[in-house]
């Protein structure tokens, strides 16, 4: 079975809709074409009529067709949610049955059921009414598959953190890094709202619950010219419709908690057009840590304390429109320190983090498999850090509100030929303060240990951006031959505006003198399929990649207003087989080089507002497999390696380095098996290299300050050891009539493994010890849907 061929729906159930006076007058049969979403369980969680016949045929079509069951398409092996078009057809009643001499009918009558006919279900009719794409080195795992992952405590979004070629984060971030790529530079996606991250501080939970998640894909490289800002990779999560949520229900309502936060959610009909969710979490892992882990655990590892919100609407305008609204945000403090003999050289660190998001999508299908879409979003993040050295703070914040618009329309031309067009709007109005010194907090490519002082250089400022992006995009899939070959060609157009309040710092003799940049760049990107067995399908993408600088790094104090916008070339190939339908084997190998990368400046004496510069490099290459074995439908296990070699550089000059988040290998084991009792049991296990840092080969004592300064070895010549980590989980759900109940154990570091997360030396740098992750962590859980 080819990999990526897509198996239809099945429907298992057919509900005829119920009587209604204008039947009995029909003399021929009326059909209705409705457009019918198909979730991962074979629920259907939203029916709309495409072609109506008019009142009440279209509404009691809808009605009845959203009581229907399905078994849910397949994608290879893999169940996804689809979109279909089905016919029902009311028939005319049977004529009354003859009657003998004495006026009683001869036969009882026969019960008259409207026909049904489903339309051939084709790829044009799939994944939401659009033409499925060439998916190069695309990971996309099931909600009931990621729900049943042994260390995600059946957080769904937690499983991007298992897929090949995405590094481990430190403990303490939240941070993704795909292929090599800086955390910021993957665009993550929750529908059609940009966030800035997919999980709390230190990835403990994801800042959607499982709930709300509809699909999830990983997109490492290589995506079409829809997408673009980032030269990395791509992440999207498509939220539930709250009518699935619901389903034949008026309300449903569940409770979740574990050691970790507690949660609640909620979904109900609003009329027959419309449906609301809502849902939110608050997290006490610290206190549960408070009860289990040692003090000096507590002082090293970060522990988040977070909330979160979603909020989504959804309305059926007419019989082909739909409108969404959604909301979501999240909330991050993280405090830790490096306790210290001498109390003026404590450290403490403090982390604010919190954002929000809401956006509206308005979505109108047509018959002709032609959709067209227009998404608006706004929202606002605001970010704090507090540093303390004891003699000296560090202080930065940020507060930025941001907007988009998308226009788009993906049109079938000709039954071989899709097309996508689009114009892709997006702004950032950026307001920082930030005073101490200039080397901190550490970027990427700085030499540096944790905890190290800052220095006697202090400097303040307090600066403004602005960042507007208009990116035209156009693209065609063509089928060449029949599915086998397909070519999608696409082009990005985007430019981008930046301007600022100042390009040199402020004089008190001088006046603010602002500025403003503009960058246009053109990206065009080729993906290509080809199929040469039915079992086999080859993949190839390259295109150009472009992002906007970062506004943290454009003040004239501490960073540069004239950086310019980092850029990417990408290269990648991929390779899937699935010889049996319980065995699917993929490989994938890619080459990126990145330029005008922000780094700081080399010189010991910076130009003015030149402390960062543009002529940064990287290059990124390496290669993943995976295995995925399902036999049955209650057992599935998958293994994956990732080989990764990121290096960067200051400049075309300068000799290349480890990139400071590289991780050249990363393995990992993944099962889970399922009883029809609904007992579960699962465990994954991961190794991988630790991150490369820079030793510390000595120490000078500087009388002036009374301390001392480290003397650093070759730049990221040394690593952390390995990191290990075997998670095991124990669970089970059962599900009556009007109520469901999961309960489970999720063990984290089930061997106990002393995993480093850093180091820290001594005040004279002569001892060094190692900041561990968290030990063996044992978390039940209990969850009540209703």
């Amino acid at each position: 079975m080819d990999p990526t061929t897509v198996t239809p729906p099945e429907l298992l159930k057919f509900v005829p809709a119920t009587d209604f006076p204008e039947q009995t007058a029909l003399t021929e049969p009326i059909e209705v074409l409705l457009s019918i979403d198909i979730g991962t369980d074979g629920s259907v969680s939203r029916a709309s009529v495409v072609t109506g016949a008019g009142s009440p045929f279209d509404e009691k079509a809808v009605e009845a067709a959203q009581r229907f069951r399905f078994r849910p398409a397949r994608r290879g092996a893999e169940p996804i949610a689809v979109n279909i078009q089905f016919r029902y057809t009311f028939e005319p009643r049977l004529p009354p049955p003859p009657t003998d001499p004495t006026g009683a009918p001869a036969a009882p009558p026969t019960p008259a059921e409207p026909a049904f006919a489903t339309e051939e279900i084709d790829d044009a009719a799939v994944i939401r009414g659009e033409r499925i794409r060439a998916t190069v080195a695309a990971s996309t795992v099931s909600l009931d598959d990621a729900e049943r992952v042994a260390g995600t405590q059946g957080d769904a979004v937690k499983v991007v953190q298992s897929l090949g070629g995405v590094a481990r984060a430190p403990v303490g971030t939240s941070e993704l890094v795909v292929w090599g790529a800086a955390p910021g530079d993957t665009r993550l996606y929750v529908d059609h709202l940009p966030v800035p991250r997919l999980f709390h501080v230190g990835g403990v939970r994801s800042i959607l619950p499982a709930t709300m998640v509809q699909a999830l894909s990983l997109q490492p490289g290589g995506f079409a010219a829809e997408y673009g800002r980032a030269i990395g990779g791509l992440v999207r999560i498509d939220t539930k419709s709250p009518a699935e949520q619901v389903r034949n229900r008026h309300v449903r309502a569940s409770a979740r908690i574990d050691p970790i936060d507690v949660a609640g959610a909620t979904s109900s009909r609003l009329g027959e057009r419309a449906s609301l969710s809502l849902s939110g979490r608050r997290s006490h892992l610290d206190r549960t840590l408070d009860l289990a882990a040692p003090d000096r655990i507590r002082n090293l590892v970060p522990i988040p304390r977070y909330w979160d919100y979603q909020g989504k609407l959804e309305v059926r305008l007419a019989a082909n429109e739909r409108l969404e609204v959604i909301s979501l945000g999240a909330l991050d403090r993280v405090d830790r320190s490096l306790p210290s003999i001498t109390p003026n050289l404590a450290f403490t660190e403090r982390n604010h983090d919190v954002f929000h998001r809401v956006g509206v999508r308005f979505r109108r299908e047509h018959a002709n498999h032609t959709v067209t879409r227009i998404d608006a979003w706004g929202g606002v993040d605001q970010s704090r850090l507090e540093q303390d050295f004891g003699y000296t703070t560090v202080f930065a914040r940020q507060t930025a509100v941001r907007g988009g618009l998308r226009i788009a329309e993906r049109r079938e031309v000709h039954r071989r030929i899709t097309t996508d067009l689009g114009l892709d709007l997006e702004f950032a109005r950026n307001e920082n303060d930030r005073r101490g010194a200039p080397s901190l907090p550490p970027r990427e490519g700085d030499i540096y240990v944790f905890g190290q002082a800052p220095g006697d250089r202090i400097a303040d400022d307090h600066w403004r951006t602005m960042v507007g992006q208009a990116g035209l995009y156009a693209a065609a899939l063509v089928d060449l031959a029949q599915g086998r070959v397909t070519v999608e060609p696409g082009l990005r157009f985007e430019p981008t505006v930046v301007s600022g309040d100042r390009v040199v710092p402020v004089r008190e003799t001088e006046p603010a003198v602002g500025y403003a940049t503009l960058a246009a760049a053109a990206s065009p990107r080729l993906r290509t399929s080809w199929r040469p067995l039915e079992s086999v399908a080859l993949h190839v993408a390259a295109g150009r990649y472009d992002q906007a600088a970062q506004a943290q790094d454009m003040s004239p104090v501490f960073g540069s207003p004239v950086l310019e916008p980092p850029r990417a070339w990408q290269a990648l190939t991929s390779i899937e087989t699935q010889p049996w339908p319980w065995l699917a084997i993929s490989a994938a190998g890619f080459a990126a080089k990145q330029d005008r990368l922000t780094m700081r400046s080399p010189s010991a004496t910076p130009p003015t507002a030149a402390l960062l510069e543009s002529h940064g490099e990287g290059r990124n290459v390496g290669a993943q497999a995976e295995i995925r074995f399902r036999p049955r439908e209650n057992l599935f296990a998958w293994l994956t390696y990732s080989w990764i070699v990121a290096s960067r550089r200051r400049d075309r000059h300068a000799a290349w380095r480890p990139f400071d988040r590289d991780q050249t290998h990363r393995a990992q084991a993944v099962a889970s098996w399922r009883h029809r009792t609904g007992f579960e049991v699962g465990a994954k296990a991961v190794v991988a290299s630790g991150f490369p840092r820079t030793a510390v080969i000595d120490a000078v004592y500087d009388a002036r300050t009374g301390r001392y300064d480290p003397v650093f070895g070759a730049h990221n010549a040394t690593r952390l050891p390995w990191f290990l980590d075997v998670s095991l989980r124990v669970g089970w759900r059962r599900e009556w009539p009007s109520i469901a109940l999961a309960t489970w154990i999720d063990v984290q570091n089930a061997t106990n493994y002393p995993n480093v997360e850093e180091i820290y030396y001594s005040a004279d740098y002569r001892q060094r010890g190692y900041i561990r992750g968290l030990p063996v962590l044992p978390l039940a859980g209990l969850e009540l849907r209703r």
